[in-house]
């Protein structure tokens, strides 16, 4: 099967890379990859018999934050009802029924998070905030991130599936 592609708007998208890249430092729990550089972060949360849940997230601190504290989080327009084609060994997963003793909330499972971090400057490769850069100047609105090998793309606009009511 294909991988999932996932769109997200292309001015969030640029707001969270141009957040990691400007921070002075940046997270990364210990063993993980792309040890202090600047990422985002895609985070898909799945629950079983609900669709998943995508986002993007800034990897810098001090964190971009909400006037509430809560981290701002770029949502994906539409994300496929399987995670079908997502890397098959994500850099991290929390499981969030692991930290509750009865592994839900009001009667719900909780989700398993797993994150992919998406290097904003990659050794020896284009870097990835120019692109997002250059596509904001040349009037892109999306951009897109086929989840099979994490690899962007720009579009001018997302057209949506019509949606039952």
């Amino acid at each position: 099967m294909s991988a999932a592609r996932l769109f997200f708007g292309l001015a969030g998208a640029l707001r969270l890379a141009e957040h990691a890249s400007a921070a002075p430092a940046h997270l990364r729990r210990p063993g993980r990859p792309f040890p202090g550089t600047p990422a985002l972060r895609l985070v898909v949360e799945t629950v079983p018999g609900l669709r998943p849940v995508a986002y993007l997230l800034s990897c810098g601190v001090p964190f971009l934050a909400r006037h509430d504290g809560t981290p701002v989080a770029l949502y994906a327009d539409r994300t496929p009802e399987m995670p079908d084609g997502l890397p098959g060994q994500p850099h991290e997963v929390i499981d969030l029924n692991q930290l509750s003793s009865a592994g839900t909330i009001t009667g719900r499972p909780l989700p398993i998070a797993s994150g992919w971090y998406l290097p904003l400057h990659p050794p020896g490769q284009q870097s990835q905030l120019d692109f997002l850069r250059a596509a904001a100047d040349a009037g892109y609105g999306h951009v897109s991130i086929d989840a099979g090998d994490l690899t962007l793309a720009v579009a001018k606009r997302r057209h949506r599936p019509l949606q039952p009511c």
